[in-house]
């Protein structure tokens, strides 16, 4: 469905089936549509309301599932994929690699090793992408997208990836946050190549940056906002469980919501 500003409905389009994550076109024209039963991105033309393309063959899965038996309802998580700052590709994880896709062809362009890649997420100034490598120990990639090479690699060694797979990214892409197993959540340092743990987060249940790149934020249990230029907490509020949420892109706000134990957004 395509609605405008006040929620009006303007039209429908067909997708492939089971349609779950959209993505966007930098001048917010296009909209990709990734579909999980039968691995396709579906691509819209939002100023016609007509299907363009159809992206075969697309890496797009079920990450996480769970189910709450005090509603009872189950949650889901899919895997992310993202379109570069150019509109160029889309680029997503496919096993061992980062893939990028054309949006007008759809033809696979790139391939950039990148051991259990799980997620992906782009700088705020858009001149990189990292990727999660999601081995038992837990490893970020930080590739150029200027050459679709891997220029710096960090091992959380003793840590494995967390529930959530959500990579929070700063600016100019030296520094990312991520959930880590051992109810840790982790900021790597590219530039030096060190990483810095937080105890207090747990294990975060979502990860997002702020509109500006400057903070990451950390959903959970407990809601936490790390600093990534000293990597230190600069405020938390405990006790509303957080399974899903996201950061405001013009604003230092927040969302968060856990639909197994609530009935609204915090």
């Amino acid at each position: 469905a395509i609605t405008d500003a006040d929620g009006i409905l303007l039209g429908t389009v067909p997708t492939g089936e089971q349609p779950w994550r959209t993505v966007f076109s930098p001048d917010g024209e296009t909209a990709y549509i990734a579909c999980d039963i039968d691995d396709c991105v579906t691509v819209v033309d939002l100023s016609e309301q007509t299907v363009v393309n159809t992206i075969q063959n697309f890496p797009f899965w079920l990450q996480s599932f769970g189910w709450g038996s005090e509603n009872p309802r189950s949650y889901v998580k899919f895997s992310s994929f993202c379109v570069t700052p150019d509109g160029q590709y889309l680029a997503a994880p496919n096993d061992d690699s980062v893939e990028f896709y054309d949006t007008s062809t759809g033809t696979l362009v790139h391939s950039v090793s990148v051991p259990d890649a799980a997620s992906v997420a782009l700088s705020g100034d858009g001149s990189c992408l990292i990727a999660l490598g999601a081995s038992s120990d837990v490893a970020l990639y930080r590739i150029d997208l200027s050459t679709y090479t891997v220029t710096a690699t960090v091992t959380v060694t003793g840590s494995g990836s967390g529930m959530a797979k959500e990579i929070a990214v700063n600016q100019d892409g030296s520094k990312a946050f991520i959930s880590t197993s051992g109810n840790t959540s982790t900021v790597v340092n590219f530039t030096n190549g060190t990483f810095t743990q937080f105890t207090d987060t747990y294990s975060a249940f979502w990860t997002a940056a702020n509109h500006d790149h400057t903070l990451a934020i950390s959903g959970q249990y407990r809601f936490s906002i790390i600093d990534f230029a000293t990597e230190s907490m600069v405020g938390q509020h405990q006790g509303n469980s957080q399974y899903l949420g996201c950061a405001s892109p013009v604003a230092n706000q927040a969302a968060g919501m856990d639909p197994m134990r609530h009935e609204g957004i915090y």
